[in-house]
């Protein structure tokens, strides 16, 4: 009876519009973007006098310093649910680790002028990349993550062609393409989707650089086109496992690498096997290619690959056909020779 009648409460009822997530202003992404040029002015500043009065090994260490602590302050803003500001610091992190590497290299500290250059960039680069991603994954940003995705293929693929002799350089391009590849085909194993793509891209570019010059790989071993052919065919099939696929119909990853593979395993056996036998063995050529292209369609009849090896069939067919303009070429010239001898053979009789 005596109650006191209640107060609606705010929101609450059916039509009152649900909270939006807060959204930035123009000034406040002014003064983060402002924020992140100061800092990084403030840590060039630092890094200068730095220059001036320390030696050289202490001047790649006060960077590697600086760019550690910075990624430490990235870390603590990121804490204090500033990710905007703790994105723009991390990137100047990035930056100063990179530099540090170069520093390093151009000033010969600590040994590096022994390194040859290929071979010192590669295991820099994956450190550098090591250590973004263990920032990243510590403090959770985003971009040491995305930067460290982006370094790792191009460490992988100057490692691999530091390998090969000074003087082979498609060697050396074939052996960082498969490796950077399958990098490509181990991505299937990272979390975030961003960094996933970005080193799968690397990868299938890296392939494609294998692919474009395993016919000059290996030139001091025995049918080096052929071995490094097939190593290629094995190197995308590997991606092609590795590729995602969906219940709708085959991604454009697997069909890039189902094409690769078409490509690579005739391949082996024109490049590889025929040609470098000689023009003799130039009817070998078209026949090996046949026989690849008939086993490929024979794996048509699989229903666990059918929808992969089409791709496959179409380009081990272009192959084949390409395969054949030789051995055209050379049988309508011998048509020719035989037609003008018989006319010759025809004239001589009939004059006589």
């Amino acid at each position: 009876m005596g109650a006191a009648p209640e107060t609606p409460v705010r929101g609450a009822g059916p039509g009152a519009a649900p909270p939006t997530a807060p959204r930035r202003s123009g000034v406040q992404v002014l003064l983060l973007a402002l924020g992140v040029v100061l800092l990084s002015v403030a840590a060039m500043v630092f890094l200068f006098f730095a220059f001036v009065v320390a030696d050289l090994e202490m001047r790649s260490l006060i960077t590697a310093a600086v760019s550690v602590i910075v990624l430490v302050l990235a870390w603590f803003l990121r804490a204090r649910r500033l990710p905007g500001t703790a994105e723009g610091v991390s990137a100047v992190g990035a930056v100063l680790l990179v530099l540090d590497a170069w520093i390093i290299r151009a000033n010969g500290l600590f040994g590096t002028e022994r390194v040859e250059s290929a071979a010192y960039w590669g295991a820099a680069l994956l450190v550098v990349a090591a250590v973004l991603a263990g920032a990243g994954i510590l403090s959770r940003l985003r971009l040491p993550r995305l930067a460290a995705a982006a370094l790792a293929p191009a460490g992988v693929f100057l490692g691999g062609f530091a390998i090969a002799p000074d003087d082979e350089v498609a060697t050396g391009l074939w052996l960082g393409g498969t490796a950077v590849a399958l990098l490509g085909a181990a991505s299937r194993f990272i979390g975030p989707r961003p960094e996933r793509i970005i080193v799968r891209t690397f990868g299938f570019t890296g392939g494609g650089i294998a692919l474009a010059t395993a016919a000059w790989a290996l030139p001091s071993v025995g049918l080096g086109a052929f071995w490094s052919f097939l190593a290629v065919a094995l190197v995308w099939a590997v991606v092609l496992i590795a590729s995602p696929s969906s219940a709708a119909g085959t991604s454009g990853w697997r069909v890039l690498a189902s094409v690769a593979v078409g490509l690579s395993v005739p391949l082996a056996f024109v490049l590889g096997i025929a040609l470098d036998r000689g023009t003799t063995t130039v009817w070998l050529a078209p026949g090996l290619a046949a026989l690849v292209t008939c086993a490929i369609a024979a794996t048509r009849r699989m229903g666990a690959v059918r929808r992969d090896a089409l791709p496959a069939l179409l380009a081990a067919s272009a192959v084949a056909l390409a395969a054949t303009l030789p051995a055209l070429l050379i049988a309508l010239g011998g048509l020719a020779s035989l037609a003008s001898d018989v006319i010759g053979l025809w004239a001589l009789s009939a004059t006589a």
